[in-house]
């Protein structure tokens, strides 16, 4: 009867992607076919083993320009998760899982984080526009729990950073290709610069993943076993760097500053006194030969930081001045969360930099902005509460694991923890208060406090 049943849910699976297929074949996305057939093979595969599909959207961060499918109507990494939500939804019902498993100390502040936001979206003189970013703030809140009940510890330890690693360097790859080639959809053109983009839409969100993943590359370095494995992962450190450069971020070279010093301050105890001068003498050599490989072009840009004319650095600091007059405006609460746009494109300032075939409305290149003009200081209060809480899960489980002499786990959530803080850093430029990375970091924080809780 077992076979019999099998069999029959074989057979309905087969018909099922048969009719699936015939039906593609007939629309204007006959192109399509394929995916009724690889959505039945991956939802095989996620259903046995639910952390890899997690993984899988983890993967396709980097590749937010290519995720969707079907005229960009379906997002790959939405199905996964819609999936992963049912699985989720069944074992808790079928009492494999507990609630308790999404247990971290974050959500008590995120939940008070979300109330602020709803009870400013009731206010907002902006309705669709802050309902709508409220609903991304519930989305990530999927995309938090996600994780805290799937994945394992080998994930946090191997499996997480071995996908982090190889998505990113894919990206870079991709990036450094667009730059020097000038391939459109791998670059964005700027004036007679190609900004490489890898696979997202924002040459200075590429910049903030390929610095995301420089920690756990150095990592590798001085980790890993093998002196092959050391030369794989110090060429993808070269070509993350070169990567930084082809983006053309400014931002992004600042980063880079704040996250070197971070991994020489936290290694410093193995720079011994007899290798500093071949350290200093590799790191000479390294800035001469980028000075000669990077283009002029890369320097200009670079140097215009300190131009009190750049036409750019003057739009970007309009953006604090419409912000700081919003925030007056609406100190508590704000105006409802993603409205900054909506505030910027009234006032005066978006009069004075206008650009013809430009949008006036524009983001605050500044996510902290972002949130105290949509949710005022009680929402940002609350929202560094939840990263200050993140930075304490991390800096507990390094602290645990060098108490007890695990050297290489202590570094690994060290790297975690320099992660954490170069991202927040680049947020002060950048505004995406719905990163993926940002949702990411603070459910690993929670599971690797966990993890070090149980530790002996």
């Amino acid at each position: 009867m077992g076979r019999l049943g099998n069999n029959l849910v074989l057979t309905t699976l087969l018909t099922g992607l048969l009719l699936a297929t015939l039906g593609m074949l007939v629309t204007p996305y006959y192109w399509a076919a394929w995916v009724p057939a690889f959505a039945l093979l991956l939802s095989l595969v996620v259903a046995r083993s639910p952390h890899w599909g997690f993984l899988l959207m983890v993967a396709t961060i980097p590749f937010g320009a290519y995720r969707k499918i079907l005229g960009d109507r379906i997002d790959i990494a939405w199905l996964v998760a819609a999936l992963l939500i049912v699985i989720i939804a069944i074992d808790l019902l079928v009492r494999r899982r507990q609630l308790s498993d999404a247990r971290a100390r974050f959500w008590p502040l995120f939940a008070l984080f979300l109330a602020v936001n709803l009870v400013s979206v009731v206010f907002s003189p902006y309705g669709s526009v802050a309902v709508k970013d409220l609903l991304l703030w519930l989305a990530g809140c999927v995309f938090i729990a996600l994780p805290l009940f799937l994945l394992r510890r080998e994930d946090l330890y191997r499996h997480l950073p071995n996908v982090l690693i190889v998505s990113i360097g894919i990206g870079a790859l991709l990036a450094l290709l667009g730059s020097a080639l000038g391939l459109e959809g791998l670059a964005a053109q700027k004036g007679d610069i190609s900004r490489g983009l890898g696979g997202t839409r924002d040459p200075n969100n590429m910049g903030l993943m390929l610095l995301f993943g420089l920690p756990l590359l150095v990592h590798r370095v001085l980790y890993s076993p093998l002196k092959r494995q050391k030369s794989l992962y110090v060429a993808l450190i070269i070509v993350s760097l070169l990567a930084v450069a082809s983006t053309y971020s400014r931002g992004a070279v600042l980063m880079l500053m704040i996250c070197t010093a971070q991994l020489v301050w936290h290694y410093r105890h193995r720079l011994q006194v007899r290798l500093l001068g071949v350290v200093i003498a590799l790191v000479a050599l390294g800035g001469a030969a980028t000075m000669m490989t990077l283009p002029q072009s890369f320097w200009e840009r670079q140097l215009s930081i300190t131009d009190s004319g750049d036409k750019s650095l003057s739009r970007r600091a309009s953006y604090l001045v419409v912000g700081w007059d919003s925030l007056a405006d609406a100190p508590l609460l704000g105006h409802g969360p993603g409205t900054f746009p909506e505030r910027y494109v009234r006032s005066d300032e978006a009069k004075e930099f206008s650009r013809e075939g430009k949008s006036d409305r524009r983001f605050a290149h500044n996510s902290y902005m972002e949130v105290l003009v949509g949710s005022g200081l009680i929402g940002f209060a609350l929202f560094l509460a939840i990263q200050y809480r993140g930075w304490q899960d991390l800096r507990f489980s390094e602290r645990r694991w060098q108490s007890l002499g695990q050297w290489a786990q202590a570094d690994l959530v060290a790297s975690y923890r320099i992660m954490f803080l170069t991202l927040l850093a680049y947020l002060m430029i950048f505004s995406d208060t719905h990163h993926k990375y940002w949702l990411l970091i603070l459910p690993v924080a929670a599971l690797l406090r966990r993890d070090a809780e149980r530790a002996e």
